[in-house]
């Protein structure tokens, strides 16, 4: 377990990065710290904090696998501990409850009564996020999202026994949104029925009325009231057409028209030699329309139909090419004029919803060739009401819970149905909900109360008294949530908002490397200062104009490292400090400007690879033999080790 500072918008370059050895190569930070300021709010969000909170800087935390950059420092989070006010040695609140999990006090009523209490933060149901204590004993509490108004008092009520598996709470105050299906909830102070349970089905008698049709139709069943007609169009042969007779089209020629149907024009192109026959030619006809029009010998003419009904449907029919079509079959007299097809019958009716002014429903025959059509049309001219096919027959019901009514008036919508019986009376609505629930397991009585709840994520809690506790304490854990959108993407955090809580209670049966969100125990959303404290001793003369950093590596410093490496002396050189370069270059600064200042910086050497360099920067070499190369193994090290020198 190890403390955590971040912040997605501040790169924290220069940290101690957990060397033991300060020195000016290691971008140390010995003295940083990080400071909460005093205006932060406080761990109970009830005030501020009122003095600041000083965190000492250890080192950067590490990038995580599978992620760019993995195994390099993160930039934007710090290791930290608390100060050590007291000196002892040891960093003080390192379990930070100065700062998280925010606690609420409770003082009980003389007499006992569930007890509503709204947290300053959400927690999730069933993670442990509460605990509460109290003077005694720990008091019974049940999470719950609903507000103080939606408990009901199963004693006070005039019901105290419910006739289980499914029982009716009268009156306004009950709501079938109370009692969602799925929901368990919990009843406790009754006589004899104790336990939890879950809702099957819940809500108020709307009102309603029926249109009855037998009680088995379907969203698919016909209604029987399309009586719209397609669009024609008729080549006249005064007649004479019959399927054996000879069209007259010569085989060598192609011969064309246009058909447009609705809209679209369809080009049809028939070899005299597929059509030596009338009947041939409706085939080859037929066959260019592609199901959009049917064409057929009709009283001894050719007929052209359109495939859709209503107003929109068209057929158009014109001769087109060297070889006109219809003009060159034997017997053609003339294209006659088209029909337009039609939308059929307009069928009407009305409803008065809640004792309001009656809606007039009209409905077209091409619009209803089945129910589930008519419950769009009908729906769509009525408002405060919902239309719905219902145990296989028509209903609209009030949307008014508890108080609606609807009457139903018809012209010749209705009675027009193929299967249509009656208009049934209406049903009115009552003030009643009607839940009916199967029985989860046995509780323990602890207040004459009704509990139930929705969703995951809650803001209240409901406490009552248990083994004579007057006070106690509700805590609530603080956590920071973190998502991120792909499982290629570095987890980011985000707010505390319902939303996201949410978002990771849904992920939290993922595993952890499948998940798209998670949660760490802290707290964000702080006003931070960093404290920095530069790495360099040198006091710097104000009054130059120009101040050059020079950074020297000596001959003999270089030579002595060499001679380290390869084994030659054992100790390894240090650097020369400040002062010796100043003594050694003298004569540097004195040819400076007057208006210069040269601050003089011995360069140091960081070690890569071999048995001196840092273990993270140690490397194993492996090498390839060639097939075709004649150096022995040993020839081949010891080139390798020139060439890594000499790099």
């Amino acid at each position: 377990t190890r403390l955590v500072a971040e912040s997605s918008s501040t790169q924290f370059f220069h940290t101690n990065d957990g060397l033991s050895v300060v020195d000016l190569d290691s971008f140390e930070s010995t003295g940083d710290q990080i400071v909460l300021l005093s205006a932060n709010i406080d761990r109970d969000r009830t005030g501020i904090l009122g003095s600041n909170l000083v965190f000492e800087i250890q080192s950067h935390e590490i990038v995580e696998q599978g992620l760019p950059g993995a195994g390099l420092p993160n930039i934007h989070q710090l290791r930290i501990l608390p100060e050590d006010t007291n000196d002892d040695g040891i960093p003080d609140n390192t379990d930070l409850n100065n700062l998280i999990d925010p606690e609420v006090d409770i003082v009980f009523a003389t007499t006992p009564a569930p007890l509503a209490v709204t947290l300053p933060i959400p927690y999730i149901v069933g993670q442990g996020d509460i605990t509460v204590t109290g003077d005694v004993t720990d008091p019974t509490f049940f999470e719950t999202t609903v507000a103080p108004f939606s408990i009901i008092d199963v004693v006070a009520g005039s019901q105290t026994t419910f006739p289980f598996p499914s029982f009716t709470i009268s009156g306004a105050g009950a709501s079938s949104t109370f009692f969602p299906n799925g929901q368990t909830f919990r009843v406790t102070g009754s006589t004899g029925n104790d336990r939890d349970y879950v809702v099957q089905t819940a809500g108020f008698t709307l009102g309603y009325q029926e249109v009855d049709v037998g009680g088995a139709v379907t969203g698919t069943t016909a209604t029987g009231l399309d009586d719209s007609t397609p669009g024609t169009q008729t080549v006249d042969y005064s007649g004479t057409v019959v399927g054996g007779a000879a069209t007259g089209l010569v085989g060598i020629n192609t011969y064309t028209a246009t058909i447009t149907v609705d809209g679209a024009p369809i080009p049809i192109a028939i070899p005299g030699s597929s059509a030596p026959i009338f009947s041939s030619l409706i085939i080859a006809i037929n066959t260019a329309l592609g199901g959009a029009a049917t064409s057929a010998i009709v009283g001894g003419d050719i007929l052209v139909t359109s495939a859709t009904t209503g107003a929109t449907s068209t057929i158009g029919i014109v001769d087109t090419g060297t070889f006109p079509l219809f003009f060159s079959t034997t017997g053609f007299s003339s294209i006659l004029a088209a029909v337009p097809g039609t939308d059929g019958t307009t069928y009407t009716a009305s409803v008065v919803i809640n004792g309001g002014g009656a809606q007039p429903i009209s409905v077209t025959a091409v619009n209803v060739p089945t129910y589930a059509d008519l419950v769009t049309e009908v729906q769509a001219d009525v408002i405060s009401a919902t239309v719905a096919l219902i145990n296989g027959n028509f209903r609209i019901t009030s949307n008014a819970q508890g108080s609606g009514t609807v009457a139903i008036t018809d012209t010749d919508l209705f009675s027009s149905l193929t299967l249509f019986v009656a208009i049934n009376a209406a049903v009115p609505a009552t003030t009643d909900t009607l839940i009916t629930v199967t029985s989860v397991s046995d509780s323990t009585a602890d207040g004459s109360i009704l509990l139930w709840g929705t969703g995951d994520v809650l803001e209240d809690i409901f406490i009552t008294v248990d083994g004579g506790s007057t006070t106690a304490i509700v805590t609530v854990k603080d956590y920071v949530y973190f998502r991120r959108e792909s499982l290629n993407d570095e987890f980011a955090p985000v707010d505390d908002t319902l939303e996201n809580i949410q978002f990771f209670s849904d992920n939290s049966t993922v595993t952890p490397e499948l998940a798209l969100a998670r949660r760490l125990r802290g707290r964000d959303d702080f006003n931070f200062l960093w404290v920095h404290v530069t790495p360099r001793f040198n006091l710097i003369d104000p009054a130059a104009t120009n101040i050059i950093d020079m950074f020297i590596i000596t001959r003999g410093f270089f030579t002595n490292t060499r001679n380290f490496l390869d084994g030659v002396i054992t100790t390894q050189p240090e650097a020369p400090s400040s002062l010796e370069l100043r003594t050694e270059f003298a004569e540097l600064l004195d040819n400076k400007m007057i208006s210069d200042t040269v601050v003089l910086h011995p360069g140091v050497f960081k070690f890569l690879f071999g048995a001196a360099a840092i273990p993270q920067l140690q490397a194993t070499i492996k090498i390839v033999r060639s097939g075709i190369e004649t150096l022995t193994d040993n020839e081949i090290k010891t080139q390798v080790v020139d060439i890594t020198k000499r790099f």
